[in-house]
């Protein structure tokens, strides 16, 4: 039976392999400049001795697909994008926007990260509110946009 889209794939190499299934995912689409058309990167998963094997390593993989700490809060995935991504910004102002917006959504940052849903982003949107020189605050829609 086919598995559905974005599941990941499970197929057989050619030749005498301990292991010959692979179990692969795609991570992304790539340019390729020489033929200007679009091809497929993935990252596979893992090599097993069989079929089963394989489409079970796939599946384990697609309940839990990230590769973080399962207890990793939202304060903390922050504190570890925001290391990386500051640094790729040219001036101090896109970091003060961020740094701003990110103190609405103080009700998120305790929150584990894989217990994270839609609808807190959007109750930090909606009904966010910051404490600014001791004073609670609501956003103004410059700021929620």
């Amino acid at each position: 039976m086919k598995l559905p889209n974005g599941y990941g794939s499970v197929h057989k190499l050619s030749g005498n392999r301990r292991n010959p299934w692979r179990a692969r995912k795609t991570t992304g689409w790539s340019l390729d400049k020489k033929t200007m058309k679009y091809k497929q990167e993935y990252t596979t998963l893992g090599y097993y001795p069989t079929k089963k094997e394989a489409l079970q390593a796939l599946a384990a993989y697609n309940e839990q697909p990230y590769d973080l700490d399962n207890n990793l809060t939202v304060m903390q995935l922050y504190e570890r994008w925001s290391k990386e991504y500051f640094q790729s910004l040219k001036g101090k102002s896109g970091q003060r926007t961020i740094t701003s917006a990110w103190a609405y959504c103080s009700d998120v940052y305790d929150i584990k990260l894989r217990d994270l849903r839609a609808r807190h982003i959007k109750g930090c949107i909606d009904d966010g509110t910051a404490v600014v020189r001791g004073v609670k605050k609501t956003a103004s829609a410059g700021t929620k946009s």
